[in-house]
């Protein structure tokens, strides 16, 4: 199943005037950035997106580009993960997944990166609130103020 067929499932389950409750003026050029957004974090190792970039690349504001990743996390489409105590009007986060893990092997992603966003959706779907950690050499996340690392059997140990 490509990226097409993924996009047209996932638009029958989220109609489009859902987006417009978030984000006053939603044009297709939106649904187009917000797909590419899916479609490079399918792909990419290092879960984020250069905001610079993407303003650049498609025309937009950042203020816009932080309002549709509101409406792709808050409509279940994506999973953005924050650093504890982030308090930023605008942020990306430090990390961003794709909401379903299971998207990651139906679009060929980065087997790493679907482990991470697996376990974020476990403990998220749990009640959980799981936070980037600051210090990347001390693992990946923290959960109930436990870290945690979630690595491969070929992942090298952080410290």
């Amino acid at each position: 199943m490509g990226l097409s067929r993924a996009n047209s499932e996932y638009y029958r389950e989220y109609p489009s005037w859902k987006y417009s409750l978030f984000v006053p003026q939603i044009i297709d050029i939106h649904f187009r950035l917000m797909n590419a957004i899916i479609g490079y974090l399918a792909m990419s190792k290092i879960p984020t997106i250069n905001v610079e970039g993407m303003c650049n690349e498609w025309g937009i504001g950042k203020v816009k580009l932080y309002q549709l990743l509101h409406v792709m996390d808050a409509t279940g489409l994506i999973r953005i993960i924050y650093c504890e105590n982030d308090t930023k009007t605008f942020s990306k986060g430090a990390r961003i997944f794709l909401a379903d893990p299971s998207f990651y092997s139906v679009l060929g992603g980065n087997i790493g990166t679907k482990r991470e966003a697996f376990a974020v959706a476990a403990f998220s779907n749990t009640g959980k609130k799981v936070f980037a950690c600051k210090n990347e050499e001390a693992g990946d996340f923290l959960v109930d103020g436990v870290v945690l690392e979630v690595g491969g059997k070929n992942k090298a140990k952080k410290s």
